[in-house]
């Protein structure tokens, strides 16, 4: 045991010399290897030169990539700190030079393609033009004061044409200056001034986008013009502001009675038989008794259709001739067209309109505005059209002369079918002469191709006619046999109804449809 030992003792830094470095190759093999280093590039970064533009060799009219169109960057935006313009300049040789100029003024941009700037920017607001407004972000501490109420005004009874005015008091609330950026009326209603608290404690015009330390007071005038409303009525004017709520609304409100009145203003003279006459009244009165002439206006474009008459008559007139009750006849004459009747009666007073002064005036720059053209140098658009200084009514006349006969539908049409599908379709042909009756077993009916074309598989459609239940008519059914196997394509007709009558003797009805062989809908 003792020589074992001994010679253990003896051989082990031996063994020990053979088994390390085969257990440190073991262990590397599982010892997943480093990563390789990428090798870094000895050079310098270069440093990127501005790119010089080059000539526009592209087609006129192409967007390069990652262009901006005119007018679609941000109006205001401060863009020409590298140099550039928001936009391409414009050229005074394009053809479209003027109308895109006025476009370029709309989104706040000069003809050069920068952004308006000082006072012109200043001259835009002034006119109203978009893209102009002055930003207002919002601050959480600002508020507009408005005492609760005060918001909303009712003129209750007025009478139309009424311009009624309205001074909303208000004031800048919260602990940080209130700022308004745009004060906007809608249609009816026009904004006079703004008015806010000077430091002297005097109110001064007030310019958009300007602060307006808390605790001052606001005044904002409206005025609502009542010339084309009537009953209850109301229009707003919207506030736009930094305060947190952004958009404050003020409302006027008023009941408008109309000046003077038609009973009905919609008259209905329903069918009527070519040569016979017709004769209905419209009821016209002023609401609070005043005494007017009434004439018809026939300003151009309005072009009284042949058989239709108008006239005026006054109820119980003063010795001037003039009343507050007046009776409008319409009569439908022997010799209208037949066909729609459709036209409206303006009825004008001699009572001038409480804004008759401005309405004159814009007249007047309306007719200018025509004698040059109706644009102006910037292509602009311009109103041409001239409105009555007078009080006015209108009336609308609807109806229909009838000629000898009538049918319905006008038009067939025989669908989508397939071959051998048989496919029905009726017209019903009335006759509004009292004294013509039809006779269905006498009645010839021609079908025939359209438009001097012939038609199509034409031994395949087959026609016959009946007596209609109820009225002085007849019931004409056209019918598709159905078409041979093999048939592909459209087809186009029309179908004559010899009627017998000694004016109308024919009614023609077209009729179209189309064939496809392995369609599985049917006609209807």
């Amino acid at each position: 045991m003792n020589f074992r030992r001994t010679v253990l003792a003896a051989i082990a830094p031996a063994l020990l010399l053979v088994l390390l470095p085969a257990a440190a190759e073991a262990a590397q093999d599982r010892t997943p290897p480093k990563p390789r280093a990428i090798p870094r590039s000895s050079r310098k970064p270069v440093t990127q030169e501005p790119s010089v533009q080059k000539p526009d060799t592209e087609k006129p009219g192409a967007q390069k990539p990652g262009a901006q169109k005119p007018g679609a960057q941000k109006p205001g935006a401060d863009d020409d700190t590298q140099g550039r313009p928001s936009a391409k300049p414009l050229d005074p040789l394009d053809p479209d030079y003027i109308k895109r100029k006025a476009k370029y003024a709309a989104a706040g941009l000069g003809e050069d393609g920068y952004p308006l700037k000082g006072l012109a920017a200043k001259g835009a607001a002034a006119k109203g033009g978009k893209g102009v407004i002055p930003e207002v972000p919002v601050d959480p501490n600002a508020k507009i004061a408005i005492e609760f109420g005060t918001d909303r005004h009712d003129f209750g009874r007025a009478q139309q044409g009424d311009i009624l005015s309205h001074t909303f008091e208000m004031a800048a609330g919260g602990s940080s200056p209130l700022i308004i950026g745009q004060v906007a009326p809608t249609c009816g209603c026009t904004l006079s001034e703004v008015l806010v608290e000077s430091p002297t404690g005097n109110l001064v015009p007030y310019i958009y986008g300007d602060p307006i330390e808390p605790g001052r007071k606001i005044q904002i005038s409206a005025r609502l013009n009542t010339a084309n409303k009537k009953n209850a009525t109301q229009v707003r004017v919207n506030v736009t502001t930094n305060d947190p709520v952004r958009v404050s609304s003020l409302t006027l409100m008023a009941n408008v009675e109309q000046f003077i009145q038609a009973t009905p203003t919609i008259l209905m003279l329903g069918d009527i038989p070519q040569g016979a006459t017709r004769t209905q009244y419209v009821d016209v009165r002023t609401t609070r008794g005043a005494k007017v002439f009434l004439e018809l206006d026939e300003r151009p474009g309005l072009v009284l259709p042949s058989g239709l008459d108008v006239s005026l008559s006054p109820v119980e007139p003063d010795e001037d001739g003039r009343s507050a009750h007046w009776k409008v006849e319409v009569n439908v004459g022997a010799d209208a067209d037949e066909g729609r009747l459709g036209y409206q009666i303006r009825l004008s007073t001699d009572y001038a309109r409480p804004d008759a002064s401005e309405i004159e005036q814009k007249n007047a720059a309306n007719k200018a505005n025509e004698d040059q053209g109706g644009a102006d140098e910037d292509g602009k658009v311009l109103p041409t059209h001239q409105v009555s200084s007078k009080y006015q009514v209108n009336v609308a006349v609807t109806g229909r002369v009838l000629g000898a006969m009538s049918c319905s539908p006008q038009f067939l049409s025989m669908g989508l079918v397939r071959p051998g599908q048989v496919v029905p379709r009726t017209v019903k042909l009335i006759s509004h002469d009292t004294d013509f009756k039809f006779n269905a077993e006498t009645m010839t009916v021609e079908v025939k191709g359209d438009g001097g074309q012939p038609l199509r598989w034409a031994e395949h459609f087959s026609s016959t006619a009946r007596p209609a239940q109820g009225v002085n008519g007849v019931d004409v059914e056209l019918r598709l046999e159905g078409l041979p196997e093999g048939a592909d394509g459209s087809f186009r007709g029309l179908m004559v109804i010899h009627t017998g009558h000694p004016t109308k003797k024919t009614m023609e009805v077209h009729f179209s449809g189309v064939c496809r062989a392995g369609v599985v809908r049917g006609g209807r």
